[in-house]
């Protein structure tokens, strides 16, 4: 060698025994030596074609060989009728350690098909597998199983979730992907084998979420469902004071209200519930007015009223005229109408102040009164005095006057007029030299009447309205009422005149008696009988007593309110 070095290296001689198979009386010897100086180190050999009896060489695609009864993997494959095998001698387990011979065992190999059924798939695909099936014939003659990887999953079945593959059949047993799975030799003479695998399925079940947004379900709707769930639509939520606009979500941004999950739907579902606010949510306010008579309320007027649903509003209160206005309230607009406002209206009191004139002996109805209350005022007038009216507030020409109490203090004067009583009289002729009054009032004071005169005549007295007994004195006293009256009462003067006379002279026919003035006779009587003559309305004046025919006595009269009595005129005849 370059290196001047003389190297010398061993050659190793084996036997290589090629056995066909059991029964198949074919082995074959053949020597194979190692060459350290050549470049393959191991000689090639051509080894024999395997053959079995009863085994068509044409159903098998490749073939080759093994050396542990074991391995089902040939570890020296056959191609053709002459094939090289180049057994590798570098590997110490391919060295027979106890002598020469290696037997080598025939490995038939054919073509495996594995196919892939999707047992309902509605898309994708799992491709068959192809791989060389080796099999062979161990020591005790029997036909050698194989095992293989199963493939994942392409398939996919709407609705439904893989589950696993079946061996041979739906009901075959269950291997998983990229489990092994067996196959078992077919009989010799069996064409290439495909094996077929077959999905197994488990129905899915979705889950359909449901945002309400505070809606309210009469019915409640499906919480899951699969793909052989029958079509059903969905039903709609409410509200109070809400309107439905529709369900957004796995149907898309755009509210729908009817919205129906349909058979053969699939996937998980979400739907969110949209609303919009009604404007015309019905509420309620209550004016109560506190009654009259009690402190109790009564319902005076009612408001229906709208707005939107869950917005505050403050109710306006009434201007109710006599009552104390109550605060005014902010409530929020319930959905369903249910939002009620009361108002409550005190109702205020106010004061009746009663004032008099000098002719009212009192007044009553005077107090504190609730607004609208009923109230009656009244007056008691004095003696001498007519009820003329209230002024005032409530002015009022009724001295009993009733009223309905307004919203304000009243205040009134009860007014009187003083009566003026008339005062007539009856003189009979009669005359005053100082005249008496024709009228009086309650007021006036005390006052006497003065007498009058009647020429032959002597006042006796006043009768009317102080009686019917004649009063030379009669009073009108402060504090007397009435119109009055009052008649002069007289008696006429007279001139009596006594006659003594002979009874045996006095004549049937009578005796004359006469007054004369100045030689006139003025005055003159016939007295028949008796011994008086009597002369009635004399004036006063100086007279002259004829009896018969002489003048017996001078007489004057100065009073003719007295009655004068000429004694002793003694007749003449």
């Amino acid at each position: 060698e370059d290196d001047g070095i003389v190297r010398l290296y061993a050659i190793f001689e084996r036997d290589v025994r090629f056995n066909s198979g059991i029964n198949c009386g074919v082995k074959t010897t053949i020597k194979q030596t190692f060459n350290p100086i050549s470049e393959g180190l191991i000689s090639t050999i051509s080894a024999p074609i395997p053959f079995t009896i009863g085994l068509s060489i044409n159903n098998w695609l490749s073939y080759g060989y093994r050396y542990d009864t074991n391995a089902n993997i040939p570890i020296y494959e056959v191609t053709s009728s002459a094939v090289n095998i180049v057994p590798e001698f570098d590997r110490y387990d391919l060295i027979n350690p106890t002598g020469t011979l290696l037997n080598l065992y025939a490995v038939y190999g054919r073509n495996l098909t594995i196919a892939y059924n999707g047992n309902g798939a509605t898309s994708g695909d799992t491709p068959s597998q192809n791989s060389l099936l080796p099999q062979y014939f161990n020591t005790n003659g029997d036909i050698s199983s194989y095992t293989f990887i199963t493939a994942e999953n392409g398939y996919l079945r709407n609705g439904y979730r893989f589950i696993n593959w079946a061996n041979d059949s739906v009901d075959g047993t269950q291997v998983s992907p990229g489990d092994e799975a067996e196959v078992f030799s077919p009989a010799y003479d069996t064409a290439n084998t495909t094996k077929t695998m077959y999905a197994l399925w488990d129905i899915e079940e979705y889950s359909i979420t449901y945002e309400l947004n505070g809606g309210i379900l009469s019915t409640d709707n499906p919480t899951v469902y699969t793909v052989e769930t029958n079509t059903f639509t969905l039903n709609n939520p409410s509200i109070p004071g809400y309107t439905f606009t529709g369900w957004t979500g796995s149907n898309g941004t755009t509210p729908q209200i009817n919205v129906q999950i349909t058979k053969g739907s699939t996937g998980n579902l979400e739907y969110v519930a949209n609303f919009s606010v009604n404007t015309d949510t019905p509420y309620v306010v209550n004016h109560y007015t506190q009654n009259i008579n009690d402190d109790n309320y009564t319902l005076k007027d009612t408001d229906n009223l709208t707005g939107e649903t869950d917005n505050q509003v403050t109710p306006a209160i009434k201007n109710y005229a006599g009552f104390t206005l109550p605060a005014t309230e902010t409530v929020t607009i319930a959905g369903d109408g249910s939002t009620i406002v009361n108002y409550y209206y005190i109702r205020n009191s106010y004061t009746v102040s009663l004032n008099k004139d000098q002719g009212v002996t009192s007044v009553t109805g005077a107090g504190s009164y609730k607004y609208e209350a009923e109230v009656t005022i009244d007056a008691i007038i004095k003696n001498g005095y007519t009820w003329n009216e209230w002024t005032g507030t409530k002015p009022s020409s009724t001295k009993s006057y009733s009223f309905t109490m307004p919203a304000g203090n009243i205040e009134n004067v009860a007014n009187t007029t003083m009566d003026t009583y008339t005062i007539t009289y009856s003189l009979d002729d009669g005359t005053l030299e100082i005249s008496n009054p024709t009228s009086y009032t309650v007021e006036t004071p005390t006052f006497v009447l003065n007498n009058p005169k009647k020429t032959g005549y002597t006042f006796l007295g006043w009768t009317g309205s102080n009686g019917t007994t004649p009063e030379l004195s009669v009073s009108i006293a402060t504090g007397s009422t009435g119109n009055k009256s009052y008649t002069a009462n007289w008696r006429q003067n007279k001139v009596v005149v006594n006659i003594q006379r002979n009874e045996v002279e006095w004549s049937n026919s009578g005796i004359k008696v006469a007054l004369y003035q100045n030689g006139v006779e003025k005055y003159s009587t016939i007295v028949t009988s008796g011994t008086k003559a009597e002369f009635e309305s004399v004036e006063p004046g100086v007279y002259d007593i004829y009896a018969g025919k002489n003048s017996n006595e001078k007489v004057t009269l100065v009073d003719t309110g007295k009655d004068i009595t000429v004694e002793d005129i003694n007749s003449p005849y």
